[in-house]
């Protein structure tokens, strides 16, 4: 149940900073700062969290980033389990999730 509880509450937080960091790039101007910004933007929400990744992998795909256009932002977490060790559940656990954030159409900017 407490392995559940943690997998579960990893997976949230994943899925809250893929979202934060998707919303954080698309209200930038270029897409160069956008993934910038979603970048730390999940990193800061996963630390706020107290999960710690061990790697954090944030793909940013900015490839229709224009006005009326899309960014998507992947956040793939290997969370350690390492202080489950009591419990006989050593190792980690991959949580993985995507955002796609609309960006206005009527912005101005590149």
């Amino acid at each position: 149940v407490v392995f559940a509880g943690r997998a579960a509450d990893a997976d949230a937080q994943v899925t809250r900073a893929a979202g934060a960091a998707a919303r954080a790039a698309s209200l930038r101007q270029h897409p160069t700062d956008g993934a910038a910004d979603a970048q730390t933007t999940a990193a800061e929400n996963l630390a706020a969290a107290g999960i710690a990744c061990e790697p954090l992998d944030v793909d940013v795909d900015v490839a229709d980033f224009r006005a009326g256009g899309t960014v998507a932002v992947t956040v793939s977490c290997d969370v350690p389990m390492s202080d489950m060790a009591l419990l006989g559940v050593p190792g980690t656990r991959t949580s993985v999730s995507t955002a796609l954030e609309y960006i206005d159409q009527y912005r101005s900017g590149p």
